[in-house]
């Protein structure tokens, strides 16, 4: 798996979509989820992709969702189920 940060979405700066399309296969680009839209998938040769986001909290956000359960699953281990934080009630 090879897993990079930032250059992912449409600035001048930002060739990791392009760099994979030539390289390799893009299999999805872009997800509708703030934060982290911007997030490339894809093929490299024989290793899977993942492009994330340059924002710190993008990157966090995509792991978590994207990149580690497909860590767990290549290591043949059991998905764990997501944490779910709820707001407290308010205060009286």
């Amino acid at each position: 798996m090879v897993i990079t940060s930032g250059g992912v979405s449409v600035g001048e700066a930002d060739y990791t979509k392009e760099i994979l399309t030539r390289l390799g296969e893009v299999r999805f680009w872009k997800v509708a989820m703030k934060p982290g839209r911007p997030l490339a998938f894809g093929d490299l040769g024989s290793a899977l992709f993942f492009g994330l986001p340059g924002n710190p909290v993008s990157v966090m956000v995509t792991f978590y969702q994207f990149v580690q359960p497909g860590l767990l699953q290549l290591m043949g281990a059991t998905a764990r189920p997501h944490v779910v934080l709820k707001p407290a009630p308010p205060a009286c």
